[in-house]
Order: C-alpha cells, then sequence, then structure tokens
C-alpha cells in the first residue's frame, strides 16, 4: 500500500472509530442518564432526519471549495467539539436540540471523505474496507472499556478518534 493509500485507509479506520464507539452505546447511556424509550427514540431518529438534510447543505458546499480537505477537516473539529459537550447535558430538551446539531455535522463526514477518496484517483475498496474493520474494532474494544469505566466514556473516544482522524488529514 503507497503513502497515500494509507493515509486514507487511517483516516476510514478513525473516522468509522469515532461512531463504533458512540453510536452502538448511546441508547445505554442515555437511559442510564434517565432518559424514557421514547426520548431514546426520538433523540435518536430526530439525528437520522437531520443527517438526511445535512448530507445535501454540506455536499452543494463541499462542491465549491478549492481546499477540500480543509473543509472536512473543520466539519470533524465541529462534531468532536459538540459530542464533547454532550457529555454534559441531562436535560432531555437540550441533549435532543444539540444531538441534532451534532447530526448536522458528522454523518456527512464520511460521505465526503469518500468523496475525497475518488477525486484522488484512489481505489475506492481498497481504502474504504478500513473503515468496515475500524468500526467492528471500536465496537469490540469501546464495549471493553465501557464495562470498566461507565458508558459516558463514549464520548471521549469518540472525540479521541475524531481528533487523530483531524490529524490524518491534516496530515494529508
Amino acid at each position: 500500500m503507497d503513502k497515500k493509500s494509507f493515509k486514507y485507509a487511517c483516516l476510514f479506520f478513525f473516522t468509522f472509530d469515532a461512531i463504533g464507539v458512540f453510536v452502538p452505546y448511546l441508547g445505554q447511556y442515555l437511559s442510564s442518564i434517565g432518559f424514557l424509550g421514547t426520548q431514546i427514540g426520538t433523540i435518536t431518529s430526530a439525528g437520522t432526519a437531520t443527517a438526511i438534510i445535512a448530507q445535501g447543505f454540506w455536499g452543494s458546499r463541499y462542491n465549491r471549495r478549492d481546499n477540500k480537505k480543509l473543509f472536512v477537516l473543520k466539519l470533524i473539529v465541529m462534531a468532536a467539539a459538540i459530542c464533547f459537550s454532550l457529555h454534559f447535558v441531562e436535560s432531555y430538551f437540550l441533549f435532543l436540540l444539540m444531538y441534532c446539531f451534532l447530526y448536522f455535522f458528522q454523518p456527512p463526514i464520511l460521505a465526503l471523505i469518500d468523496a475525497l477518496v475518488i477525486e484522488d484517483g484512489m481505489v475506492f475498496g481498497k481504502v474504504r474496507k478500513w473503515g468496515a474493520v475500524g468500526f467492528a474494532i471500536a465496537v469490540f474494544l469501546s464495549g471493553r472499556i465501557v464495562e470498566v469505566t461507565g458508558l459516558s466514556v463514549i464520548f471521549f473516544l469518540y472525540v479521541g478518534c475524531f481528533i487523530v482522524s483531524a490529524g490524518v488529514l491534516f496530515a494529508m
């Protein structure tokens, strides 16, 4: 694997790590802080609805940028900052609002990284598979970490993985 492919593989790996340490455990975390099942369902579905809108919004802006890597880097930093802030929220309405805000930035990152790979002429499947590997490893390892430290660690793991992703993207 050449140097450029390796960097993209790392980018996919750590970006999907962030998703893998956060998404599978979010419902359990929300339940642990006292949210009801309907509240948890509303939060997660509102995030999905926000993502649908955000994809088109950020995609159109991405197409108009000269430095597309810097653009994606800014989205990664915003998602990490918002997720870090979520750790301190225990109010349902505020959590719902901030989670939608998170999902305004996070889901488009994955699609835009896909676009970067294709625009750089990389073999898409060769580097994209590392995202799946990263997700699988993240779910397993974060499960072990959660057992030892508690569910609130998912926010810090997410932020840490996205910081590494930002570093990889910055180095590109």
